[in-house]
């Protein structure tokens, strides 16, 4: 593990409200990062540094966007870590869109992912295979029709 950092609870804060966390990432100790949805209104990203929780800054990727959430994150190392989730534009109708960011060692930054249109898609988790090729998944569904499944790839 490396580090040096004893394991403790420490106090998450809540700088959006109510906060809810749906993935955390390892790559160290005093390297850990969660992230979920804050307030309903934003994404959230939390950094533990082996003393404290704190809230990293995720970008602002189109004003009109709300309900969005990160779900499933995954760190190939401290300075390139991938989380997958979603959003909606209620200005595009009430269909759900796919949401990636990547942190690169400083800040997190929108990475835009396919979606089909007219459709819920949504994504639940995120993995990353030993030559860095990442997979996610979730769901796609149209209003009134079953949901299925929903498989994303990206090669590095």
């Amino acid at each position: 593990e490396g580090g040096g950092c004893e394991c403790g609870v420490g106090l998450v804060p809540n700088g959006f409200g109510v906060n809810i966390r749906f993935g955390v990432r390892v790559v160290t100790s005093n390297d850990v990062g969660a992230v979920g949805n804050g307030g309903s209104v934003n994404t959230l990203a939390e950094r533990w540094n082996c003393t404290a929780w704190n809230i990293v800054p995720t970008p602002s990727f189109n004003s009109n966007a709300t309900n969005e959430v990160l779900v499933g994150i995954v760190a190939l190392s401290s300075d390139s870590v991938w989380t997958a989730g979603q959003y909606i534009v209620p200005l595009e109708g009430s269909a759900q869109h796919t949401l990636t960011e990547n942190w690169d060692g400083s800040n997190w930054n929108f990475v835009p992912s396919p979606d089909r249109n007219h459709s819920n898609n949504r994504l639940h988790g995120i993995t990353v295979t030993a030559n860095g090729t990442l997979w996610s998944v979730g769901t796609l569904g149209v209003f009134g029709k079953p949901e299925r499944t929903l498989i994303q790839r990206k090669t590095p």
